[in-house]
């Protein structure tokens, strides 16, 4: 019996690209490179700013080439604090793959060679901002999710741990986590990092082990209340 190949799914975000391209993002097209050939000409080409040429188009080029090394505390001084006066509880740096830090690691710049220390990247550099109503175990489902649906499955590592990992996330979120859950929650993003023939399963595992590493406190809550004892957080 000879094998059928099948074609591969159109994914969702394929179709938006290929088929049907926001008008949003195709008007933003001409005023991004206005501004990322603004910013290259105004800084130069310091190794800094070369690695900020090499993210490419961005609405925001100017402004975050500007922004180059300067701490996190102080940026988000400049994007005006938390929004409604409530208190910060973590900011990932460098966009959803990358480990998330606590208000106390926050007066370090926004630079690889200054964030890799504190167990964090600059990543994408898109800050992502969380204040203190914030569930971290479904920061975590949300973030396991695009992950486990985006993973292409070619490597075993990437795709059973999304897919575990977002399980595992899931049932910690509705209440119905166990200590040994959590274990393995713990065990299988290491198994995925640095396993794989792309960084993709890397990404997967980094947020979760940031999340672990400084809110372990909200996974355990989950896990005694047997309930999400953060009424005031975003929905799923």
């Amino acid at each position: 019996m000879s094998a059928v190949r099948t074609a591969a799914p159109i994914r969702a975000g394929r179709r938006r690209t290929w088929l049907k391209p926001a008008v949003f993002t195709a008007a933003l097209v001409p005023l991004a490179s206005v501004l990322f050939d603004a910013a290259r000409r105004q800084l130069g080409a310091d190794p800094v700013n070369e690695t900020l040429n090499r993210l490419g188009l961005t609405a925001l080029a100017l402004l975050v080439a500007s922004l180059a090394c300067t701490p996190l505390r102080e940026i988000l001084g400049l994007a005006g604090g938390v929004r409604g006066g409530r208190r910060l509880k973590g900011v990932m740096p460098g966009g959803l793959s990358m480990p998330i830090l606590p208000p106390s690691e926050l007066d370090v710049g926004m630079a690889e060679e200054l964030l890799t220390p504190k167990g964090t990247h600059l990543g994408t550099g898109g800050v992502m901002v969380m204040d203190e109503t914030t569930c971290m175990v479904r920061v975590a489902c949300v973030t396991s999710y695009f992950f486990r649906d985006e993973s292409c499955g070619q490597c075993t590592q990437c795709r059973e741990g999304t897919g575990w990992v977002h399980k595992l996330c899931e049932k910690i979120e509705q209440g119905r986590g166990t200590a040994a859950d959590l274990a393995l929650l713990d065990d299988v993003p290491s198994l995925m990092e640095g396993q794989t023939i792309c960084a993709f399963a890397d990404a997967a595992a980094w947020p979760i082990q940031g999340l672990l590493r400084h809110f372990r406190a909200d996974f355990q809550a989950h896990i005694d209340e047997r309930k999400c004892p953060f009424a005031e957080s975003f929905e799923l």
